[in-house]
């Protein structure tokens, strides 16, 4: 083993990888890893202030969890095509990672992997990306865009949490499970489109998106669950499908410009959460042709400003 405490530190077993790094303070360090690494073990490097570049061999495949959390001036993250594994909080607090392209066979983000890393703005997500886990994300408030691959079928709970800066994202087509929370404060979201495979819209999942002034729904969608769409102020029109038979109470409320919702069913069986602060006077309700009496009837839609045949 060579050790050159200047500018790199060089190191040929993963059981010294604790050893070597603890304890460093200067800004300018950096590290390679060399040799025959292939694995970064569980808290190897965290908290590590001193650490602002990594470059890790092409033997690694397997990296720990919080690996790297807190390395509070880490700007420079390069990992190779073998790694297959990253752990929960990997990289989280890391406040100062502004890019990183993850490696091609990597198909589940785990959770809290990117967790607070404030300055995080570009991410190269693997095309084979199955999962996106709870909190991978979240608070990551320089994040304006992301690229979700095909493959992706599940963002977890508080997946992109406070992303107060991510202002459009394209949810792929296999897409099956949108978690609570999972876009929750995502203040500068402007419009989003549910793909045709998702049948549930969790809690609190599209809560506090401010400007949020489009939403799409799809055919496919059955429930809209417990103030999903809560404090989306800029909302002014909703179409909820004719095959949603539940929406929970508080889905849409303090959605304070709508005005209008559409409703596809030709019966009123569509319960809109008893509890609600929306205002129905407010709104007008646009039913299909010949079901206008029908909702007039009906105690849950009777208190709305209008009801009105869809066009």
């Amino acid at each position: 083993m060579r050790r050159n405490t200047s500018l790199s530190t060089t190191f040929a077993a993963a059981s010294l990888a604790v050893t070597i790094l603890s304890g460093c303070t200067s800004k300018q360090e950096q590290i390679e890893a060399i040799y025959c690494i292939t694995e970064i073990k569980e808290d190897a490097y965290k908290d590590s202030t001193g650490l602002v570049s990594i470059k890790l061999p092409n033997t690694v495949t397997d990296i720990g969890a919080s690996a790297f959390e807190g390395c509070n001036h880490l700007t420079t993250v390069k990992l190779p095509n073998s790694v297959t594994s990253i752990g929960e909080a990997a990289f989280s607090g890391c406040i100062r990672l502004k890019s990183l392209k993850l490696p091609d066979d990597v198909t589940k983000l785990s959770k809290k992997i990117f967790w607070d890393c404030t300055s995080l703005s570009t991410i190269d997500l693997p095309d084979h990306l199955a999962e996106i886990g709870e909190d991978a994300f979240n608070g990551c408030t320089s994040l304006a865009s992301i690229n979700l691959p095909s493959s992706v079928i599940e963002i977890g709970d508080f997946a992109f949490n406070g992303c107060t800066s991510l202002s459009s994202i394209k949810l792929p087509d296999g897409l099956t499970i949108i978690g609570w929370g999972a876009f929750n404060d995502c203040t500068s979201l402007t419009s989003i489109k549910i793909p045709n495979s998702v049948t549930k819209i969790g809690g609190f999942a599209f809560s506090g998106c401010s400007s949020l002034t489009s939403i799409e729904l799809p055919d496919s969608l059955t429930e809209i669950d417990l103030k999903a769409f809560e404090g989306c102020t800029a909302l002014t029109s909703i179409r909820i499908p004719g095959t949603v038979n539940r929406v929970r109470d508080n889905a849409f409320d303090d959605c304070t410009s709508l005005t209008e919702i559409h409703l596809e069913h030709q019966k009123p069986d569509t319960i809109l959460g008893d509890r609600t602060s929306l205002d129905p006077t407010k709104i007008t309700l646009f039913v299909p042709r010949g079901s206008e009496e029908s909702y007039r009837r009906n105690p849950s839609f009777s208190r709305f400003k209008e009801i009105k045949t869809e066009k």
